[in-house]
């Protein structure tokens, strides 16, 4: 693991080096700000009390979506339920440890077949305590051959519509949100789609 020179540089972590706690306190010791992404399945309570001890900084953890059947759609797996246990783990060891580090970012790609569940992510974000949700538009550099898969018959007009929706409900929760941003950008972004 390393920093860049400076105090405020941010560092990428791998949660699977054994020694990663060691390596996050060494490089927090000269001022980095480290984050990290998880896919949250391997997260115990005992592994969270010490991610929370370490320092880190952020915590982001792929959703991409409300419900099993939606997970297991985007990621190609089941594992929704280990996701949403080891962010319980995460968020209760941060609660028993009085910390407000990590910061907890749930990461959201907009897909054909997630994209009418994002307010419903937004509300489960905030039931199981994460700090934000980042609704991350697709981009299809790399997989356009996927693109009926990914995009599909998804609309300008409804996908508007749905973010839309999931801002109305992120006034009525403690979850930060990219959605107002989103919204404001949607001509550009939408590009990324066509």
């Amino acid at each position: 693991l390393t920093c860049r020179d400076g105090s405020s540089d941010v560092c990428s972590s791998d949660l699977m080096h054994p020694h990663i706690f060691e390596m996050i306190l060494m490089a927090k010791s000269i001022g980095c700000s480290i984050n990290t992404t998880t896919n949250c399945t391997l997260l115990t309570p005992d592994f969270c009390s010490q991610m929370v001890k370490s320092g880190l900084n952020l915590v982001k953890i792929s959703i991409d979506g409300a419900t099993r059947e939606t997970y297991q759609k985007s990621r190609r797996e089941d594992r929704f339920d280990q996701v949403l246990a080891g962010i319980h783990a995460l968020t209760a060891a941060k609660n028993h440890h009085h910390s407000a580090t990590p910061f907890i970012r749930v990461n959201y790609v907009i897909l054909k077949d997630n994209y009418e569940e994002m307010a419903e992510t937004v509300k489960l974000a905030a039931q199981v305590g994460v700090d934000a949700i980042y609704f991350q538009p697709l981009d299809l550099i790399g997989v356009e051959e996927r693109r009926d898969e990914l995009v599909g018959d998804l609309t300008y007009h409804d996908l508007e519509r749905e973010l839309r929706r999931a801002l109305e409900v992120s006034h009525h929760v403690p979850v930060n949100t990219n959605l107002r941003l989103l919204l404001k950008n949607l001509p550009l972004y939408w590009k990324k789609y066509l």
